[in-house]
């Protein structure tokens, strides 16, 4: 709605009476504006606004992918290449492998000296795998027939091998150290190493492995191996003996 003003002329009036001043009409427009054009371009100008605030968002993560991956951490290999020192031609055969867990607890004191001035205790526990291997590189030497006809073949016993520790089963269970010790420690390079106590465990799966059957293991596997070779070979029956051979 709109106000329009008009002046008039006052109508005419007779001489004898005052003049009158002019009249101020007010004509009201009953025509609403139209407000909807201006709603319009301000629902493009917000879309317009929107869109440039999206495709600059992108723009901006794209770039920070960019820089991100530039300055990102890396990690770069200029290891030497393996050298091969030695090769050797395998001539044994693995008849048995065992298995072993072995828990060293060691303590060390120093005399009347309370275990917390100065001593330490290491529990650790060793867990290592042992071969049980057969010689059979001179095979062909030690191979005869009998006078029943029998193919018997010679072989020395069969001969256990180095303890092997398994580093990712291995693992200090416990460690203490005085105070003394903790001092020391930090002018020795490896003031917590475990070099004593693996070899300890080392020693005791050794131990248990010679008394555990794996020889006799391995021997009885090795003969079910040469005579179930030769009965593929058709060499008829065989007989498999143990010694020095």
């Amino acid at each position: 709605m709109s106000l329009m003003l008009d002046e008039r002329p006052a109508p005419s009036a007779p001489a004898e009476s005052t003049p009158r001043a002019q009249e101020l009409v007010v004509r009201v427009d009953p025509r609403r504006p139209r407000r909807w054009r201006t709603g319009v371009l301000g629902w493009l100008v917000a879309s317009g606004l929107a869109a440039l605030l999206v495709v600059g968002g992108i723009a901006a993560f794209r770039a920070w992918s960019v820089v991100g991956s530039v300055f990102a951490p890396r990690t770069i290999d200029r290891s030497a290449p393996v050298l091969v020192q030695r090769l050797r031609d395998a001539s044994q055969y693995t008849g048995a492998t065992g298995t072993y867990s072995a828990t060293v607890d060691v303590e060390h004191t120093s005399g009347i000296v309370p275990s917390f001035i100065a001593g330490s205790r290491s529990v650790y526990n060793g867990v290592g795998t042992v071969d049980a291997t057969v010689e059979l590189g001179a095979l062909a030497k030690h191979v005869e027939r009998d006078a029943q006809g029998t193919l018997v073949v010679r072989l020395p016993h069969a001969r256990i091998g180095d303890v092997h520790l398994d580093a990712g089963r291995s693992h200090v269970m416990s460690r203490d150290r005085g105070l003394i010790d903790r001092i020391e420690g930090v002018f020795v390079d490896s003031p917590t190493s475990e070099g004593e106590v693996q070899r300890l465990s080392r020693r005791r799966i050794a131990r248990a492995a010679a008394s555990s059957g794996l020889r006799d293991r391995a021997e009885r596997n090795t003969t079910r191996m040469v005579e179930g070779l030769a009965s593929t070979l058709g060499a008829g029956s065989v007989r498999v003996e143990f010694g020095t051979a």
